[in-house]
């Protein structure tokens, strides 16, 4: 699964600003501060991987302490396991109603 548009979804925890382009504003309106994240933000990554892991916790998975891309969980009979590079994840389970749930939630 493809999260589209991923790192410009998490809030910034920090106040950044930014220079408008020029044509932009006027002369007494030269930066904004951010409020969301952009492309090309060095702080974007960071973001998306702690909005991505904290929705991955509160559906009750469990990230592998020996590797921190591995997600999983086994409740009853369910098996929900997600690997995740970047802004790509791979969802496996034997339950395709919690495999839907995990996926609109993200």
């Amino acid at each position: 699964m493809d999260v589209v548009t991923a790192f410009l979804n998490p809030n910034l925890n920090e106040e950044i600003y930014m220079e408008l382009p020029t044509g932009v504003g006027d002369e007494n309106n030269k930066y904004c501060r951010l409020r969301k994240s952009i492309y090309g933000l060095k702080h974007e990554s960071r973001a998306w991987y702690g909005m991505q892991d904290d929705t991955l916790r509160s559906f009750g998975l469990n990230r592998l302490k020996n590797e921190p891309c591995i997600y999983f969980l086994r409740k009853n009979e369910t098996f929900l396991a997600v690997g995740v590079y970047v802004d790509d994840l791979l969802i496996l389970s034997n339950n395709e109603s919690s495999k839907n749930e995990l996926k609109m939630a993200l």
